[in-house]
């Protein structure tokens, strides 16, 4: 296991269960994406591979005149669903694979603690697994968003905010509902199914890509039983997962 490296923020591990389980990768993320089965697998999975690449390479995910992100275009465009990629800024210390980041949103540093003569890199906001962050929404400053959260639309996001939990308005924080689990559902079912890429439990943070087990496990459950599994064992899996300090 590691530490959470050094940063203007609380610590990401202690509001999030997820982000305390995290192993360190030695590898590079086309070796990551490379080794995944689904793109490998005979001639069909190595000419897919190609493919993703040449993509991430020359084809931005995001508009280039009104948009911007540090993170690796690879992992933008395999581990997260950027719907209708317009308007975006993501600038991140750290996300977890499966967030969906929606258009006209704004995630970075509010320069809050920062001298002026230091980079942005600790003062970003950390995101975990599975967000829906939705359109025209603003997440800024040294924060975490736990995992399984749901961001509303045009709501403005600056403190701490637990996994399984909505945001609405201005830091209206409450827990999920019920409901709300379908929309991790349909994240999950996009992102395995439809893109039919592998189940790795990645996530980037300042360059480096690490995996959670756990995380890994509930995709790993949601692919081998999909068509069959009740939403209910799902749910637990998911609520399991982000309550183990509660």
């Amino acid at each position: 296991m590691i530490n959470n490296d050094a940063w203007a923020g609380s610590n990401p591990s202690q509001i999030d269960p997820l982000i305390s389980e995290l192993t360190l990768s030695t590898r590079k993320i086309f070796d990551i994406v490379r080794n995944d089965k689904h793109y490998t697998v005979g001639r069909g999975g190595y000419l897919r591979f190609l493919k993703v690449i040449l993509k991430s390479r020359y084809q931005n995910p995001f508009n280039n005149t009104f948009s911007y992100s540090e993170i690796d275009p690879l992992f933008i465009r395999i581990y997260l669903k950027i719907a209708h990629p317009y308007g975006i800024t993501l600038s991140v210390d750290q996300i977890g694979c499966d967030c969906v980041i929606s258009q006209n949103t704004n995630i970075g540093t509010n320069i809050k603690f920062q001298a002026f003569d230091q980079s942005t890199t600790g003062f970003k906001p950390r995101l975990g697994f599975c967000i829906r962050v939705n359109p025209g929404a603003l997440i800024s400053g040294p924060i975490t968003i736990g995992s399984f959260s749901i961001i509303a639309g045009n709501s403005i996001v600056t403190k701490d905010v637990p996994p399984l939990s909505i945001v609405y308005g201005r830091n209206e924080i409450k827990p999920i509902a019920d409901h709300h689990y379908m929309t991790f559902m349909h994240i999950l079912h996009q992102q395995f199914i439809i893109a039919g890429r592998g189940t790795t439990g990645i996530l980037w943070r300042n360059g480096s890509y690490l995996f959670c087990e756990n995380y890994r496990k509930i995709q790993n459950f949601f692919v081998e039983n999909y068509g069959h599994a009740s939403l209910d064992n799902i749910k637990t899996m998911i609520r399991e997962a982000c309550c183990s300090f509660r």
